[in-house]
C-alpha cells in the first residue's frame, strides 16, 4: 500500500492538521516537501558547524528553521529552534550537542521523505 501525505506526517510526528490549514493545497505541499531535500540550509549548516563559522550556521539553522516551521515539521523545527537560540544566545554552550540532536532528527525526517517520495515514483 502506498503512504499518503498524511501518513507521511504521521510517520515524521509533523503536523499535517496545521500545515494545510497554513497551505490548503495537498499537491502543494507535497511539492515543497518533496523538495525539501535538495534545499541547501542543513548543508550550509554542516559545513558551517565543521569549519566552526558560528554566523553562517546560525543563519543556516535559522533559514531552516522557518522551512520546518511553515511545512509543519514539527520534531525538526524544534531541533532547529533550540540550535537557532543556542547559536543566538552563546555558541559555545550545548551547541555540539544540539547539533547533533538536530543531524539525528534531520536524518530521520529525511529517511521518511524519501519512503514517501520513492512509494510515489513506483506508484
Amino acid at each position: 500500500m502506498i503512504m499518503t501525505l498524511e501518513q507521511c506526517y504521521a510517520q515524521m510526528n509533523a503536523d499535517y492538521e496545521d500545515t494545510i490549514r497554513r497551505i490548503p493545497n495537498k499537491k502543494l505541499i507535497q511539492k515543497i516537501l518533496l523538495k525539501f531535500p535538495k534545499d541547501e540550509s542543513y548543508r550550509d549548516l554542516c559545513s558551517a558547524m565543521e569549519e566552526k563559522r558560528m554566523r553562517d550556521a546560525f543563519t543556516a539553522v535559522h533559514t531552516m528553521k522557518g522551512i520546518c516551521l511553515n511545512l509543519g515539521l514539527r520534531e525538526l523545527s524544534r531541533a532547529a529552534v533550540n540550535l537557532t537560540e543556542a547559536l543566538r544566545n552563546d555558541p559555545t554552550e550545548k551547541v555540539p550537542e544540539l547539533f547533533t540532536e538536530l543531524k539525528s532528527v534531520y536524518g530521520d525526517t529525511m529517511s521518511v521523505i524519501e519512503k514517501y517520495r520513492d512509494e510515489q515514483e513506483d506508484a
